[in-house]
Order: structure tokens, then C-alpha cells, then sequence
């Protein structure tokens, strides 16, 4: 949909030795991470942060790593709270005090579960990791490796080649100036669309302009009568993405976005009589709309919702 002008300034050269399907898939997810955050165009998938932390190169805390393990978050943090009183109270940390953490017989390991075999084995989190035990002096190391590996599993190798396909389209010095949340928000994009800053970043073409009857009435239907699914749909039909901006419908001279714009339909002279009934248009790569000047407002939302219920699977003209 020529979308991505300018194209990446590094050529695709696969990594040494990097003959996997998986390898591969892997990489080009980077890169799509990369487009998505270099052209303003939401994936619609929300990485947690702890991996956008990895990808960067960064260290999240504990609990971001355990965000959506909510029962497990709450025991370590169970946890954290006993070594912080006890060392509060003046308690001395290790093995054969009264140190209520070291009372756990907690190890610097995990137990993990194959998904295949469902087979269980002990991983260490540190080198000799299951000799070495827990306590109030060293609970937050262990609450930070724990946790990563509850997420990561051993991926580390994977994130590392997903991190080069997405290096290989905006280099680091530019991804620093993120954190780990701001990108999850880009590349996942907003949960709602908001007519109101949808309207504002949309331009128009002669004769229309924001006060004709034509795109009041469109803006009214948008507004009022169309569900969020499909608002959401008319987003697909109008633009090829179904997922709003993060940073809303104004257009960045930096990716080289196209304005959200609405221009008259033309309707042939032979069916202008039957121009009620002639369905919207969309040139989704550059984000045009082409409106007929309905008579009615009731004439445009019969129109509309027949144009994105089947006419939004398309790719050019709808």
C-alpha cells in the first residue's frame, strides 16, 4: 500500500548460522516492531513491558516481569514484605538466624514444566543456583531472576534476534528515548477511537470543508450511531488499520504519514439520481474517503454501514 517510503536504511542480511523457520519469523517480527513504531501504525498487539525492556536492552523491575501472573506476583511481594519488616526490626539476614525468608528453604532455582512431556526439571538461576539459598539479604536479586525466567523461560536467545530485526530499523540511539511502556502503548495503539481528535486531524477537499452538511452529517453518524467495533471497522475501510494511533490522527512529517482526508465521491451524471444510494469510497494507502453529497443523514448512514460491513476487506477501492 506504499505506506513505507523510504524503506529501512540497513539491507536484511541474516544473522550468521540463522537457518530456522523460527530464526526467521523472529527476525521479521522485529522488523514489523520496528515499522509499526517508525510509521505511527499500530499492530494492535501489547508486548508486556518487561519484554519491551529486554528488546531495549534494559532492566525492568521485578513485577514487571509477573505482570499478568497476578498470583504469583502477590507471593513474592508477600515475600518482600517479610524480609523488609524483619530487616526493619534490625534482624540480621541468613541461614540459621531468625530470618523468616531463609524459613522458606528457598533456592536461587525454578521448577519448570516441559509443554510437551509435562516432565519437571529444576533450572538454576545463577551458576550452582539451587545450592545457594534465600534470605532477607538477598530476596530482591532472587525476586528479579525468578521472575524474569517465570516470563522468559529461556528465551533470551529469541528476544536477542528479535531485538537485531528491529535494530535494523531504528538504531538504538532513537529507541532510548522511549521507555519500555511508551512502546508497548505505540505498537499496541489506543483501546478507543476519539471522534473528536479523529475530526480534528481530518482535511477536505473542495467543496467540502468541516461545516458543509455533508460532513456534519457524516461526523454526527460517526459520533452517535456507530458502535466502537464499528467505528473500528470504518478506521479499516478508510486507512487498512483497524487499530487507532497511540498518538492520535494528526499526521508526522517524520514517518511521511498521509492526512486523514474526505473528498466528494464522483457519482456518474447517468446515476446522480440514484446518488442516496451510491456507497462511500476509500483509497486506504493514502487515507482518502470519498463521500457522495448525500441528501440526508439517514441516506449516509444506510451508506456507510453498508460500505464497512462488506466493503472493508479490501485493500484499494471499496
Amino acid at each position: 500500500g506504499g505506506r513505507h517510503r523510504g524503506g529501512a536504511q540497513n539491507d536484511w542480511k541474516l544473522a550468521e548460522g540463522m537457518d530456522k523457520p523460527s530464526e526467521l519469523a523472529l527476525m521479521v517480527a522485529g522488523r514489523l516492531l520496528g515499522f509499526s513504531i517508525r510509521h505511527n501504525v499500530p499492530l494492535g498487539v501489547a508486548l508486556p513491558p518487561a519484554i519491551w525492556a529486554e528488546l531495549l536492552g534494559q532492566r525492568a523491575s521485578w513485577s514487571d516481569y509477573c505482570l499478568y501472573d497476578e498470583e504469583y506476583r502477590r507471593h513474592i511481594s508477600s515475600v518482600l514484605t517479610l524480609a523488609q519488616q524483619y530487616m526493619r526490626d534490625g534482624g540480621v539476614p541468613g541461614v540459621g538466624t531468625e530470618d523468616p525468608v531463609a524459613a522458606l528453604y528457598l533456592r536461587f532455582s525454578a521448577t519448570e514444566k516441559d509443554p510437551v512431556s509435562g516432565a519437571l526439571s529444576e533450572v538454576d538461576l545463577v551458576p550452582r543456583g539451587r545450592d545457594l539459598e534465600v534470605h532477607s539479604g538477598n530476596i530482591h536479586a532472587y525476586a528479579f531472576l525468578a521472575c524474569r525466567r517465570r516470563l522468559l523461560r529461556g528465551t533470551d536467545d529469541r528476544l536477542q534476534v528479535m531485538r537485531t530485526g528491529l535494530m535494523s530499523v531504528i538504531p538504538n540511539s532513537l529507541l532510548s528515548i522511549f521507555d519500555a511502556s511508551e512502546l508497548s502503548h505505540v505498537t499496541a495503539g489506543s483501546l478507543s477511537v476519539d471522534v473528536r481528535l479523529w475530526r480534528e486531524g481530518t482535511v477536505y477537499d473542495r467543496p467540502y470543508h468541516d461545516k458543509h452538511p455533508t460532513i456534519q452529517h457524516f461526523w454526527h453518524v460517526v459520533q452517535h450511531d456507530l458502535t466502537e467495533p464499528q467505528r473500528r471497522k470504518l478506521l479499516l475501510f478508510w486507512s487498512g488499520i483497524s487499530v487507532p494511533s497511540s498518538f492520535g490522527f494528526t499526521t508526522s512529517d517524520l514517518a511521511g504519514d498521509e492526512p486523514w482526508r474526505i473528498e466528494r465521491a464522483f457519482v456518474p451524471y447517468h446515476a446522480s439520481s440514484f446518488r442516496d444510494d451510491w456507497c462511500p469510497e476509500a483509497v486506504t494507502c493514502d487515507r482518502i474517503l470519498r463521500l457522495p453529497e448525500y441528501h440526508t443523514q439517514g441516506a449516509l448512514r444506510k451508506c456507510l454501514l453498508i460500505a464497512i460491513e462488506h466493503g472493508g476487506v479490501g485493500y484499494d477501492r471499496a
